[in-house]
């Protein structure tokens, strides 16, 4: 009597090669979604910088801190990371060199970060500032971290 079926295997190396296409496909699917947050943070800060400038038209100097109040029509989520964490408001540096060495975003907790300067400049009256943005997967024209700096930084 012949018996019909698989062979223990036959049936081991089809278990490898889709535990081998699951694994490919999961890897596929984390980097789209790293590379989706780097995208929503690159754009995240763009629209800060954008504001900022219009700030400066206006005031003719940039805020020491950040929030929908000082820019109306801001969306709330544009202050916060793909993590749900609101932006880090750093103190205000002694100048640009200053704001530009404070330690950069490591994602988690502090995935964005905003440094007027200089010391001492309130809501109307910081010359300059650096906004820095963690980047999960850094490729040129998104490196980590993504900086974007004030046009009118003296």
């Amino acid at each position: 009597m012949k018996q019909t079926g698989f062979t223990i295997i036959e049936l081991l190396v089809v278990i490898a090669v889709i535990s081998i296409l699951a694994g490919l496909s999961f890897i596929g699917i984390s980097d789209s979604l790293a590379r989706g947050r780097d995208t929503e943070r690159a754009a995240d800060i763009d629209t800060l910088h954008d504001r900022l400038e219009e700030y400066y038209t206006d005031k003719g100097a940039y805020p020491s801190t950040l929030s929908t109040t000082i820019f109306p029509g801001l969306a709330a989520e544009t202050l916060v990371d793909p993590d749900g964490t609101s932006i880090v408001i750093n103190s205000p540096a002694a100048s640009q060199a200053a704001a530009q060495a404070t330690t950069n975003p490591t994602g988690g907790p502090n995935d964005y970060t905003y440094t007027p300067y200089p010391t001492g400049c309130g809501l109307t009256n910081c010359r300059g500032y650096i906004l820095k943005s963690f980047i999960e997967i850094p490729t040129l024209p998104m490196t980590n971290p993504y900086i974007r700096a004030g046009l009118h930084n003296n």
